[in-house]
């Protein structure tokens, strides 16, 4: 039986092959995407920050709470009694007024009580010619400019009425004790009086430190009408000249940021007073570093508060918000002024500066003018990249036979601008700082300008690098 024999493909010389089109260009894309997909994914991601406008004083506005230091003196109890105060607390009071009382059995304590409940405290014709005469005394003085006296002489006004009132029931008081111990005392001197006491009353600056700062360790005691008083213990307090003194704790930036400060404004938080103040920084005696501030006013308004939450109060500074990180410095040639050339080619907003070169084939000197990007301008200099000049080039003031070799650089602050694609340095004037930010002059020539994307970390890249977004 005959074997079948197998089909055989026979192949014609000079027969085309069939490529399939369509396999090759999937393949071609899969590769173009695979290639440019590692690339994104293995090269460095470059974040843009887009520049806004920004002010600098309530970021640098810092809080502090500082202790207040006055000249201060305690005074003590003569005997012991029930304690009755005729003068309103950080009121003003001379040697003449009725400061406070003392008796042995409470009874005037009672007695004050019961006639301040039953209205029987009024004034008379005398008292209310003393309060007329008071008011006219301070309208004919006002000062506008001023306006803090207001405040003493509300105090005093309401120090005079009720002393006035006061003494009037205690006369009547006074007839009914009879044979009761009873004694009326006078401040032993003048100014402002306060019924509280704690441990800084008689305070060295040479003894500031941490602990001075730490309101639990230094409890106040409050003293009032009809409390029992022992013979010696504290009674009131007078404080005697309106230079007062707040300190406060200072970090080491600060020590460094305050450090050729000599005056500041500040702003008493709890009324938002605001008010001015010598500076000075001074050691405790831990060694730390704290800041001292020493004012003339207001002393009257915060005598009875120990620790006062303030804030320094830092010149509003308006301009572009930059992050730190964006900043980086460059070097840049420095060329007078004199060198430059405007509208040489017939721009007027463009500087060109004339090069000294030698003809290949005459052997002669000749001028060739360049017109290169300048980054900044001062009074003095234009300030041009170093990467756009061999350093060797020697220029000549237009019509005049001076000359300028390059070599001479100076580095500016700036940061790389990336709005056309890859990056470009721009110089940056520093008006003030914050924490993370700086706040730079806006509307400069050659400057920055809202709303322009820079790159976020500056030492990540280089002058003139393409930028991938």
């Amino acid at each position: 039986m005959a074997k079948r024999s197998r089909g055989k493909r026979i192949l014609i010389a000079g027969q085309p092959i069939n490529i399939n089109i369509g396999f090759i260009i999937v393949v071609v894309i899969i590769t173009y995407l695979t290639v440019n997909g590692f690339i994104y994914l293995t090269r460095d991601k470059i974040s843009i920050y887009e520049v806004v406008s920004g002010e600098s004083a309530q970021a640098a506005n810092f809080s502090y709470t500082g202790l207040a230091i006055r000249d201060e003196h305690v005074f003590f109890a003569e005997n012991a009694g029930y304690v009755d105060y005729f003068a309103r607390e950080n009121s003003r009071v001379s040697k003449n007024t009725v400061l406070y009382s003392l008796d042995e059995t409470g009874d005037v304590t009672k007695a004050l009580s019961e006639s301040a409940n039953e209205g029987e405290s009024t004034l008379t014709d005398d008292d209310i010619l003393t309060i007329k005469n008071q008011i006219s005394s301070y309208a004919s003085n006002y000062d506008n400019s001023n306006f803090e006296d207001v405040y003493n002489f509300k105090s005093t006004l309401e120090g005079t009425v009720l002393q006035l009132i006061n003494t009037n029931t205690l006369d009547k008081i006074k007839k009914e004790a009879g044979d009761t111990f009873f004694k009326i005392y006078h401040p032993e001197m003048a100014g402002i009086v306060t019924y509280y006491i704690d441990d800084f009353e008689e305070f060295k600056e040479d003894s500031l430190n941490a602990d001075s700062f730490d309101k639990d360790s230094h409890p106040k005691a409050s003293l009032s009408s009809g409390s029992i008083v022992e013979a010696g213990s504290p009674i009131y307090s007078i404080i005697s000249d309106e230079e007062w003194y707040i300190y406060i704790q200072l970090s080491s930036d600060d020590v460094e940021k305050y450090a050729e400060k000599t005056g500041v404004t500040i702003k008493f938080l709890k009324d938002n007073i605001e008010a001015s103040a010598n500076f000075s920084i001074v050691t405790g005696s831990d060694g730390k570093s704290y800041g001292k501030l020493t004012l003339y006013k207001y002393m009257i308004r915060y005598a009875n508060e120990r620790y006062l939450d303030i804030q320094i109060l830092e010149k509003v500074t308006s301009g572009l918000k930059i992050p730190k990180t964006s900043v980086v410095e460059k070097d840049f040639y420095v060329i007078p002024l004199e060198f430059g050339t405007p509208g040489l080619n017939n721009d007027a907003d463009t500087i060109s500066f004339w090069v000294i070169g030698i003809d290949e084939d005459t052997g002669k000197t000749n001028l060739t003018p360049i017109t290169p990007q300048i980054f900044y301008q001062d009074d003095e200099y234009y300030y041009l990249d170093t990467d756009d000049f061999d350093g060797n080039e020697v220029l000549q003031v237009d019509n005049s036979d001076d000359t300028y070799k390059l070599g001479k650089t100076v580095p500016l602050s700036g940061v790389y601008n990336v709005n056309n694609g890859y990056t470009t340095f721009v110089q940056i004037s520093i008006l003030s700082e914050t924490n993370e930010y700086y706040i730079v002059k806006s509307e400069t020539q050659y400057g920055l300008e809202v709303f322009d994307h820079i790159v976020l970390d500056g030492s990540s890249v280089k002058n003139k690098q393409v930028i991938f977004q």
